[in-house]
């Protein structure tokens, strides 16, 4: 019984940290150059398994807790919650570094690709000075105020978006904005924006989450939400 129980410590062990391999491997996969947030989104997924796993964990030792009110059961409810004890801290140490390691290696490759966006936001702010108001479309500004428009040099998402606004009642009242997508799904949407005003729509209004990064910010909102604090889904 013992090496039985050892034996299904080790599998969920092994299964625990393939996951958590996994899912940071999606992290730094989202933001490399040639790489996919499809992987990313699957690693979400994994990572709910995870928190699945913990809940059983957490739920089979409550019932070997309980399983101690019976006399001839106690050595074995004890044995058991002491097994699922470890399993339970080891879970809740991997899942709490698997986190961070995996949002540290996104933050750092969505930064990365904001500091690409510095000679674009240069040029847009020329033609600006120059001409009295912003560009129609990125390409106005080449080859006079920049060479080439630079990518984001992220697979996942591999353009720097601009919109001209034409509605001051959006967008903070800023005549232009940049989006990167990055992140999607039916229900909830996630954006790497720049404003040129860099007046930001406050965290926590209605469902949307403000996360500032430099000069940018990424903002994740219910797409239900999406007007609230003056916001709304860029048009890619």
């Amino acid at each position: 019984m013992n090496n039985l129980v050892k034996n299904k410590t080790v599998i969920v062990l092994f299964v625990t940290m393939a996951f958590c391999c996994f899912y940071i491997f999606s992290c730094w996969f989202s933001v490399s150059e040639n790489g996919s947030d499809l992987l990313y989104r699957d690693g979400m997924y994994v990572l709910g398994l995870l928190f699945f796993i913990t809940l059983v964990s957490v739920l089979g030792m409550l019932r070997c807790l309980f399983m101690l009110l019976f006399p001839e059961r106690k050595a074995e409810a004890w044995s058991g919650f002491k097994t699922l004890f470890k399993i339970f801290g080891f879970l809740v140490v991997f899942i709490i570094f698997t986190l961070a390691i995996g949002d540290i290696i996104r933050d750092l490759g969505l930064r990365a690709m904001t500091v690409r966006a510095r000679p674009l936001i240069q040029a847009i702010r020329q033609y600006q000075a120059t001409n009295g108001v912003p560009p129609n479309a990125l390409d106005d500004l080449v080859p006079k105020y920049i060479q080439n428009i630079p990518a984001t040099k992220v697979g996942a998402y591999p353009q720097f978006n601009f919109i001209r606004n034409q509605n001051l009642a959006i967008y903070g009242s800023n005549t232009w904005i940049l989006v990167v997508p990055i992140s999607s799904d039916k229900d909830t949407s996630e954006f790497l924006i720049y404003y040129p005003n860099h007046n930001y729509p406050a965290s926590g209004q209605g469902n949307v989450q403000v996360d500032p990064m430099g000069h940018w910010v990424s903002i994740e909102f219910n797409n239900a939400d999406a007007k609230l604090s003056g916001f709304e889904i860029p048009n890619e």
